[in-house]
């Protein structure tokens, strides 16, 4: 819930700066996120990974493997 809610933030301040971006000579952000598309590993990963992303995956897997774990230790 904190993640998507600061994800939320987040996407309405880039809003608002690449609005602004448009009239100003430099587009730092704009260029920043074409160079982190751009991946330096092609086939490597399809897209960039957003933080939450993670974030919420590694937990998972850290359940999984204590699950497992604790599945083993019951049948020994």
């Amino acid at each position: 819930m904190q993640l998507r809610s600061y994800r939320d933030l987040n996407t309405a301040k880039f809003q608002v700066i690449n609005k602004l971006e448009e009239h100003l000579p430099a587009r730092i952000f704009a260029d920043e996120w074409e160079a982190l598309k751009r991946d330096p590993i092609p086939g490597w990963r399809k897209r960039y990974a957003e933080l939450g992303t993670s974030e919420r995956i590694v937990p998972l897997v850290f359940v999984g493997a204590h699950l497992i774990l604790f599945v083993g230790t019951l049948t020994i």
